[in-house]
């Protein structure tokens, strides 16, 4: 699976068939930062993806997503904002243990002051991880599981919400309807930029 940049996949140079075609989001972590990917299809050594730019060839990466742990991985061509990762740690399936797949869409790194609004009450949480569908918060517990909230989580994005879970230091918030990748990787690059003003 190997291509020039900005070239097309050389598909007699393909050793295994891709297993299946999927549209699933995956969590890149690039030198230490996080990006959000398109995974289009999977092989057993390798990804398909599509992100908002585009990748360098041979950039070496890692990448988690449903039914897969943090992996590394190289950028083995690249298509526009389409690529295809060689996977590092052979086949997927085959020899990735049950115990080690990822049951849930990655969850990314987010660590920040947002605000909850109640119908009764109005308060500052901390965030721990964003997923498309919820963030995770750490405790105390805002309101009690089934209470609808809106949720502030920059200054640019506020979303409604119900509180779904609670442990003694955590507590987890369902979104009523999903971020879409493009929320989420603006979510991201804005909470980034201010790390990095900080």
């Amino acid at each position: 699976m190997k291509a020039e940049l900005g070239g097309s996949v050389d598909r007699a140079t393909r050793t295994e068939a891709r297993q299946r075609t999927l549209y699933a989001i995956g969590r890149l972590v690039i030198e230490g930062r996080q990006r959000v990917c398109t995974v289009r299809n999977v092989s057993d050594n390798g990804i398909g993806i599509e992100l908002d730019r585009p990748l360098a060839l041979g950039t070496r990466l890692e990448i988690e997503m449903r039914g897969l742990p943090l992996t590394p991985a190289e950028v083995c061509w690249v298509n526009g904002t389409r690529a295809g990762l060689a996977l590092h740690r052979g086949a997927i399936g085959a020899t990735t243990p049950r115990s080690n797949f990822t049951l849930r869409s990655p969850r990314f790194r987010f660590t920040r002051e947002i605000g909850l609004r109640s119908a009764v009450e109005e308060a500052p949480a901390r965030a721990i991880d964003v997923a498309l569908g919820g963030v995770k918060l750490s405790a105390p517990i805002f309101a009690p599981p089934g209470t609808s909230v809106v949720a502030s989580l920059d200054g640019q994005l506020e979303i409604r919400a119900r509180v779904c879970w609670h442990l003694p230091h955590a507590f987890g918030l369902r979104f009523a309807v999903p971020l879409s990748a493009r929320q989420l990787t603006a979510l991201l690059e804005r909470t980034a930029q201010e790390e990095m003003a900080e």
